[in-house]
């Protein structure tokens, strides 16, 4: 249950602000040529740190990482929404940080916590909560967009 909330909670966030961030960007006044080039750090950063995300987990143990990147998400983005321009950017970049930690970290436990029968619709169940945030935080994010701003929201 830990893990389909840390997923939910991740998705919720993490996919809605990913798809969010051109337009948050062109808020902060950053420029559309450097959009590229924000997307692309933030994939290789995470790829990065997917690969790292083992010895992470083997030192602070697969829970404390959940965790971790649980806490650190949000946070990135928070301060990412109190700066402007470089900082902004730089903040957003390492949102990918807690979200390459958290996805193999994530997928082991479930692999090894689940019996085999039962893996398949565990882990569709899985996904289906993911969307289920996406979709969720998406409205939620909208909806405080209307209210007061992009960056607030």
């Amino acid at each position: 249950m830990l893990l389909m909330a840390a997923g939910f909670i991740m998705l919720a966030f993490g996919e809605t602000a990913h798809n969010l961030k051109p337009i948050f960007f062109e808020f902060k006044n950053i420029p559309i040529e450097y959009f590229g080039f924000v997307f692309g750090f933030t994939f290789a950063f995470s790829s990065l740190v997917h690969y790292l995300s083992y010895h992470v987990s083997e030192r602070i143990g697969d829970k404390s990482t959940l965790i971790l990147s649980a806490v650190a998400f949000p946070l990135f983005l928070f301060l990412s929404t109190l700066t402007t321009g470089v900082f902004s950017i730089a903040l957003l970049v390492l949102t990918s940080i807690p979200y390459g930690l958290r996805n193999p970290v994530m997928q082991h436990l479930l692999n090894i916590e689940i019996e085999s029968k039962k893996r398949a619709t565990i882990l569709s169940i899985n996904n289906l909560l993911g969307g289920i945030g996406m979709a969720i935080g998406g409205l939620f994010i909208g909806y405080f967009a209307d209210l007061w701003s992009i960056n607030t929201a």
